[in-house]
C-alpha cells in the first residue's frame, strides 16, 4: 500500500506538471520517507563511508608528520649509515647528494685515564650534530637533566656517570686519553640516535672530532647522520648498499628502525580495515538496495499515472540521486570537520605542538568521487530497472528476473573491483582477504544450495517445522542465497577484524614497554640492586624485573681459540675480546624467539646454550658447536642448542648468551643484575644520591627516550581505536541492513502463513528454526574461512605469527549468532502480530 501522505501529494499533479516541479515534488516525497525511517541504512552507509574517507584525509598526513617528527628525534635522523673503514670518495659523493643536512661522526674503543683507568666507547662528533633532537646532559651530582642542541667543545669531553664512577673524577676535572688532557664538562646522560645504538653496559663518552685531532688513532667504525632531500627513494638506499656491501644502513625508508614492525604493523591494519570499511559498505548498500528503492518506485508508479512523461523519469531519477548523495555527504562532511579540528587542537595542547591538519581539498574530491562510484554501481539495476517499467510493473513490485538478477550480481563485482583498484596499498594482503572471502563464498554456494537441495529431495511430503522450513527457504532459493551470501561474508570480515585488532593491539601494548622502567641498571650487585630497589620505593617509584647474570669471556670455538676462528672480521667478533653478560633461565624467555634448535629442558652433560642469531652468524657457527668459557677463575663448556633473537615481550633486556638452566653458572664468582626501575620527578632529582653511594653502579637515564617511544605507540593505538569505531559503526549496520531485507522479503510469506491459520507457537519456532539456518550456516563457513587463512595474514601483514585461538574464535562467531538471530526473530515475531492485509498489502 502507498503512504497516504505520497497518494494526497502524487494527486494533486496537473497533466502537464514541469520536469523541475515534479523532481522537487519527488525530493520532498524522499524526505518525507526518510523521516518516517526509511532509507536510513544507505543514507548512514554513504556518511559513514564519506565521513571515514574524508577524516583520513584532513588527519592522515598531520598524523603521519607528528610520527615522523617523533621517529626523527627518536633515530636522530632520517637514516643512519656507519662503515668499518675510510669513505670512498663515491659514498662521501652520494651522501652530499641526497643529503638536506648530514652529521659525520666516528666511534673508537680506547682507554681514559683519570684517578683510574676504564675502557671507553668514544664517540667523537662534529659540529652539526645532533641532526635531530636535543643531546640530554648534567653539570652536577644530582644529575639534573639539562637538554643541548650541540656536542662537546674542542678540549672537553662528556662521561656517561657510571664512567666517570669508575674513572673516580667529577665535572670540572681532567681525563687523559694518549698524551692529550679533556675536561669533563658534563655527565652524558642520552643521545638521540642512541636507540639505533642500544642501550648496553659499554662506558661511554663524547668528545668532539677536533680535540682528537693530535692523536693518532684509528675509529672502530665511521658514521653519519643523514636527513634526506626529496629526490631519495628506497631505490637510491638499495642501490648505494650494493655498490658498498659492508656498510651498514638503518633507515626510516628501509623500514629497518627500531619500532618499524610496529608502525608497519600499524600501516597494515589501517589497511586492511580501510579496505573492510568499504566492503562492509558496500554490503550495506547492496543489502538495502531493494528496500531502499521499493518506496520511491511507489512514488514514480502513481507520478506516471497521474501525467508525468516516460522521458521525464530520467531526470527525476537523477534529481533524486543528487539529493541522496548531498543529505548524505553535507552532515558528513560537517562532521568530519568537526571532529578533525577537535582532534587538532587536543593534539596541539597534549602531544605535538606544531601539528596541523592539511586541508587537502584534493583528498576529499577523490573520497566524494569513489563514494558515488560506489553508490552508483550498486544501485544501477534497481534504478535502471525503474527507468524501464511500465506503472503496472512499479506497482506490482514484480520480482527480478534472470536477467536482472545477473546484473545485480555483476554489479558488486565491478565495485569490489573498483575497491581493490582505488583503496589497495598492500596487494599481497588484499588478495589473501580476497581469497579467503572467496573460499566463504563458494562454502555459502556449495553448502545452502547443497543443505536446501537435499532438503527438498529427503523432506518433501514430511512433517515438522524444520522440513517446511528448508522446503520454503528452498522455493525462494535466490533470495536467501542472497541472503546467507551477504551474511557470511560479513562474518567473515567482521571475525578477521576482531581477532587482528586484538593481537595487533596486544603488540603494541607488548612494544610500550610498560615493564621498562626510566633508569635502565646494566650491571649492580646484589647489595647495590636491594639499594636501587629501596631508594625507588622510599621516592614512590618501583623496581622492575632484575635479571641474574655472570661476567664471562668467550675463549674458545670447539676448542680453538677466537683469534685463530675461521671467521670474517666483524662487531660481534671485536665485541668478544672482551668480557660478555652470560644470563641463565631454565625456560625460554618470553621476549627472545628461537629461530634455530631446540630450547632445552633436560640436563645434560654439556649445558645447552642460545646463543644470539647475528653472533651466531656473524662467526660461522653452527649448532651443536662447542663453546668454552672463562667465567672468573672456572673454565667451562657449553654445547649451542638454540640460535635466538629479541622480540616484543614482557621486557627489553635480552643477552647474547643465555645457558638453559635454572641455577647459578659458577657459585663462587660475583653475581650480577641487569633490570631497571621507575622514578617519579622527585627521585630522578634525587638520583645522585645513589651514585655518590654506590660509584660502581652502572645506571642509564632513559625517561626521554620512553616517554617518545610510548607517545609514538600510543598514537598508534589511537589509531586502532579510531578504526575500530568504524568497524563497529558499519557492522551494526550491516546487521541492521541483513535483518531488514529478511524482513522486507518475508512479509508476503507471513501474510500466507497467517492467512492458512498459523499459530503464534508455530510460527515463533518456524522464525527460530529459520534464523537458526541463516546465521549457523554463514557463520561457520565465516569462521572456517577466517581459521585458514588468518595465519597467511598475520604472517604476510603483521610479521608474526599466528597463535590460534580457537575460543575465542568460537565465542565471537557465536556472539555474531546470537546478535542477528535474536534480533531477526524478535523483529519477525513482531511482524506476524501484524495483521494478515497489512502483510499483504506491503509486500516486498
Amino acid at each position: 500500500m502507498i503512504d497516504t501522505h505520497t497518494s494526497s501529494q502524487s494527486s494533486k499533479m496537473n497533466s502537464d506538471l514541469g520536469s523541475v516541479s515534479a523532481s522537487l515534488m519527488l525530493v520532498k516525497i524522499f524526505f518525507l520517507q526518510v523521516k518516517k525511517g526509511k532509507h536510513l541504512i544507505p543514507l548512514l552507509s554513504l556518511a559513514l563511508l564519506f565521513l571515514y574517507l574524508s577524516l583520513t584525509s584532513l588527519l592522515g598526513q598531520g598524523v603521519d608528520k607528528y610520527l615522523n617528527h617523533n621517529l626523527q628525534t627518536m633515530l636522530g635522523a632520517d637514516t643512519q649509515i656507519s662503515i668499518n673503514r675510510d669513505w670512498h670518495s663515491t659514498e662521501v659523493e652520494w651522501i652530499s647528494t641526497y643529503a638536506d643536512a648530514l652529521s659525520y661522526f666516528e666511534s673508537y674503543e680506547v682507554t681514559l685515564g683519570g684517578d683510574a683507568y676504564s675502557h671507553t666507547k668514544l664517540k667523537a662528533v662534529d659540529s652539526t650534530y645532533p641532526l635531530n633532537g636535543e643531546i640530554t646532559i648534567a653539570t652536577n651530582q644530582q644529575l639534573a637533566p639539562k637538554l643541548v642542541s650541540h656536542g662537546p667543545q674542542v678540549g672537553e669531553i662528556w662521561l656517561e656517570p657510571h664512567l666517570a664512577r669508575a674513572l673516580k673524577v667529577d665535572v670540572g676535572d681532567s681525563v687523559t686519553l694518549g698524551a692529550s688532557q679533556l675536561l669533563v664538562s658534563a655527565l652524558l646522560l642520552n643521545e638521540p640516535d642512541r636507540i639505533i645504538q642500544g642501550y648496553s653496559s659499554d662506558r661511554r663518552a663524547m668528545v668532539s672530532k677536533q680535540s682528537l685531532s693530535s692523536l693518532e688513532i684509528t675509529p672502530e667504525k665511521r658514521q653519519v647522520l643523514i636527513n634526506h632531500n626529496g629526490q631519495t627513494t628506497v631505490e637510491h638506499l638499495k642501490q648505494l648498499q650494493k655498490n658498498s656491501a659492508d656498510i651498514g644502513v638503518v633507515s626510516k625508508l628501509l623500514n629497518n628502525y627500531p619500532m618499524a614492525h610496529a608502525w608497519q604493523r600499524v600501516q597494515n591494519f589501517m589497511g586492511l580495515i580501510s579496505f573492510v570499511i568499504v566492503l562492509l559498505t558496500c554490503l550495506c548498500l547492496w543489502l538495502s538496495q531493494r528496500s531502499h528503492i521499493e518506496p520511491i518506485q511507489s512514488v514514480i508508479a502513481v507520478m506516471l499515472a497521474n501525467g508525468v512523461k516516460q522521458t521525464q523519469i530520467p531526470l527525476l531519477v537523477m534529481s533524486l540521486i543528487l539529493s541522496i548523495l548531498a543529505v548524505s555527504f553535507i552532515p558528513a562532511i560537517a562532521i568530519a570537520l568537526v571532529l578533525a579540528t577537535f582532534v587538532e587542537q587536543f593534539v596541539q595542547q597534549n602531544m605535538f605542538e606544531t601539528f596541523e591538519l592539511m586541508w587537502d581539498m584534493t583528498g576529499i574530491g577523490q573520497a566524494l568521487l569513489m563514494s558515488v562510484i560506489l553508490y552508483a554501481l550498486l544501485t544501477i539495476p534497481s534504478w535502471v530497472k525503474l527507468l524501464k517499467s511500465t506503472v503496472r510493473d512499479l506497482l506490482e513490485k514484480r520480482e527480478n528476473n534472470t536477467v536482472t538478477f545477473i546484473v545485480s550480481g555483476v554489479c558488486p563485482v565491478l565495485s569490489l573491483l573498483v575497491v581493490v583498484f582505488i583503496n589497495t596499498d598492500n596487494w599481497t594482503l588484499t588478495g589473501i582477504l580476497l581469497a579467503g572471502l572467496a573460499v566463504c563464498l563458494i562454502l555459502l554456494l556449495a553448502l545452502t544450495w547443497g543443505m536446501l537441495s537435499i532438503a527438498h529431495r529427503f523432506l518433501d511430503g514430511k512433517g515438522g517445522v524444520l522440513a517446511f522450513v528448508l522446503l520454503l527457504m528452498k522455493q525462494r532459493m535466490n533470495v536467501k542465497i542472497v541472503q546467507i551470501v551477504a551474511l557470511g561474508l560479513s562474518a567473515t570480515l567482521l571475525l578477521l577484524c576482531l581477532r587482528v585488532g586484538q593481537d595487533v593491539n596486544s603488540a603494541l601494548e607488548r612494544a610500550l614497554f610498560e615493564d621498562q622502567g626510566n633508569i635502565f641498571v646494566t650491571q649492580a650487585n646484589n647489595t647495590q640492586k636491594q639499594a636501587i630497589e629501596a631508594f625507588a620505593v622510599k621516592h614512590g617509584g618501583e623496581a622492575k624485573q632484575f635479571k641474574a647474570f655472570q661476567s664471562a669471556r668467550v675463549t674458545h670455538v670447539n676448542d680453538i681459540t677466537i683469534s685463530q676462528l675461521d671467521a670474517p672480521p666483524s662487531d660481534s667478533r671485536t665485541r668478544l675480546e672482551r668480557n660478555i653478560n652470560l644470563h641463565w633461565k631454565l625456560d625460554q624467555p618470553k621476549n627472545i624467539k628461537v629461530v634455530e634448535g631446540q630450547w632445552q629442558y633436560e640436563q645434560r652433560a654439556i649445558p645447552a646454550i642460545s646463543m644470539e642469531q647475528e653472533v651466531f652468524e656473524e662467526l660461522n657457527l653452527s649448532l651443536g658447536d662447542v663453546l668454552t668459557m672463562q667465567v672468573g677463575s672456572q673454565s667451562r663448556d657449553f654445547q649451542i642448542a638454540s640460535v635466538h633473537h629479541y622480540r616484543s615481550g614482557e621486557d627489553s633486556i635480552t643477552f647474547w648468551f643465555v645457558v638453559h638452566q635454572a641455577e647459578v653458572l659458577v657459585t663462587s664468582e660475583q653475581v650480577y643484575y641487569m633490570g631497571s626501575v621507575d622514578l617519579p620527578k622527585q627521585g630522578l632529582d634525587n638520583l645522585g644520591d645513589i651514585w655518590q653511594a654506590y660509584p660502581s653502579i652502572r645506571m642509564l637515564r632513559v625517561e626521554e627516550l620512553l616517554s617518545r617511544v610510548r607517545s609514538t605507540i600510543e598514537t598508534f593505538m589511537y589509531l586502532t581505536f579510531a578504526y575500530g569505531v568504524f568497524i563497529a559503526l558499519m557492522s551494526n549496520l550491516l546487521v541492521i541492513a541483513s535483518i531488514q531485507i529478511h524482513l522486507q522479503r518475508d512479509k508476503l510469506k507471513n501474510g500466507l502463513l497467517l492467512s492458512f491459520g498459523l499459530t503464534e507457537k508455530q510460527g515463533r519456532n518456524m522464525l527460530i528454526a529459520e534464523w537458526a539456518i541463516l546465521t549457523i550456516v554463514p557463520v561457520a563457513c565465516a569462521m572456517t574461512s577466517v581459521y585458514l587463512f588468518i595465519g597467511q595474514i598475520y604472517q604476510q601483514g603483521f610479521g608474526f605469527v599466528y597463535r590460534p585461538n580457537e575460543f575465542m574464535l568460537l565465542v565471537e562467531s557465536v556472539a555474531i549468532v546470537l546478535a542477528v538471530a535474536i534480533g531477526g526473530v524478535c523483529l519477525s515475531l513482531k511482524q506476524l502480530k501484524q495483521s494478515v492485509t497489512n502483510l499483504l498489502e506491503q509486500r516486498g
